[in-house]
């Protein structure tokens, strides 16, 4: 769960590879609704990393 107040960050293997605020998208919301139908998981937002 994030909360969207609140800066974010993300660690691999110890490192700092994300920093900062996420901000929830309706597009994404919409999108991954339709793929699983599932009304108790919502995904705001994806976070794409490279590692």
């Amino acid at each position: 769960m994030v909360n969207y107040k609140d800066k974010v960050a993300v660690f691999h293997n110890g490192k700092q590879v994300f920093k900062g605020k996420l901000q929830p998208d309706n597009t994404i919301m919409m999108e991954e609704f339709l793929k699983t139908r599932d009304r108790v998981f919502i995904v705001s937002n994806i976070l794409n990393i490279e590692l």
